[in-house]
């Protein structure tokens, strides 16, 4: 889609690169820590697929793993979930506008690690989809394909984060 007058699609970049610009700020900066007690652990076996012929030693099955506590659960590591047991206490760290688990800790075992899933939509997504809407100011012409992909990823990233 091009937008024939080009400070109409200058507004609309710069539209999309402040949201981009607030998902990152808000995986990057620390917020407040808090601590909260395991409630319960939970295993969940991913459904099978049948096409799948990696062959693996788990016979092509897959776990999720994941923690949940009063008022927050996450997905987390096998060895994070061993780690710790249940009525355990973890300090967790909320992001400061979203309210997402950015990291979380056993107390006991001072276990520490990072949500990937996390990083992925809250700052490799976002700084990717940034670096084409900077690089759309120079190539204006050859990339307005990707400038609106990145629009769309930009949105449902918004979505996910706040829902």
């Amino acid at each position: 889609m091009i937008i024939e007058d080009p400070k109409k699609q200058l507004k609309i970049n710069c539209f999309f690169i402040l949201i981009a610009l607030t998902i990152i700020y808000d995986y990057s900066v620390k917020g407040k820590t808090y601590y909260d007690n395991v409630i319960s652990k939970k295993i969940e076996k991913d459904i099978e697929n049948p096409y799948d012929r990696t062959y693996n030693s788990k016979n092509n099955s897959r776990y999720s793993y994941q923690i949940i506590m009063n008022k927050y659960s996450f997905y987390c590591s096998r060895g994070f979930l061993y780690s710790i047991k249940e009525g355990g206490q973890i300090a967790y760290i909320l992001s400061p506008i979203f309210n997402e688990i950015n990291n979380y800790k056993a107390v006991k075992t001072q276990k520490t690690e990072n949500n990937t899933f996390r990083k992925l939509y809250g700052f490799n997504i976002p700084f990717i989809i940034l670096t084409v809407f900077i690089l759309s100011f120079w190539f204006e012409n050859y990339i307005y394909v990707l400038t609106f992909i990145g629009r769309v990823f930009i949105l449902v990233d918004l979505i996910y984060v706040l829902f």
